[in-house]
């Protein structure tokens, strides 16, 4: 949905707007929002990305664009963003999504099963997301 609203503001990748959150932190996400992404014509990478930020946030912002750009290129896969430029503005509140529903527990079979799927993955981060899809995945909340 969001798709034809990025277009028009400059936005060739959608991902970008939706998944602001995700791409830069939370943290960096609560200072700032893409307003609009300038390409030179007929190209689609290296562009200028306009960000709103109040005053106040506005010089940390600033200092975090490196890190910014470098979260933006690798999360969309190629260099979308060359440069970025802030606009001093309050930020548009966007309404919060609603509570996800708490799952339904996960049978010992399954869980077995998704334990035996990542015997070769080491502890840690990947390891626990891998788990956490694989009984999603594989129980009555994957249909």
């Amino acid at each position: 949905m969001l798709e034809p609203a990025a277009r028009r503001r400059g936005f060739a990748e959608a991902a970008l707007l939706g998944d602001w959150p995700t791409i830069v932190g939370a943290r960096i996400a609560a200072q700032c929002q893409p307003e609009r992404i300038f390409f030179r014509p007929g190209s689609k990478q290296q562009g200028v990305l306009v960000l709103r930020a109040p005053g106040a946030a506005a010089l940390e912002v600033q200092h975090a664009t490196p890190q910014i750009i470098e979260r933006i290129n690798v999360y969309l896969g190629f260099p979308a963003v060359r440069r970025i430029t802030l606009t001093q503005d309050r930020l548009e509140r966007r309404s919060t999504p609603p509570p996800v529903a708490p799952s339904a527990p996960v049978s010992a079979v399954v869980d077995a099963d998704v334990a035996r799927s990542l015997e070769g993955v080491e502890p840690g981060t990947l390891h626990d997301a891998l788990a956490r899809l694989g009984r999603l995945v594989k129980s009555d909340g994957g249909r």
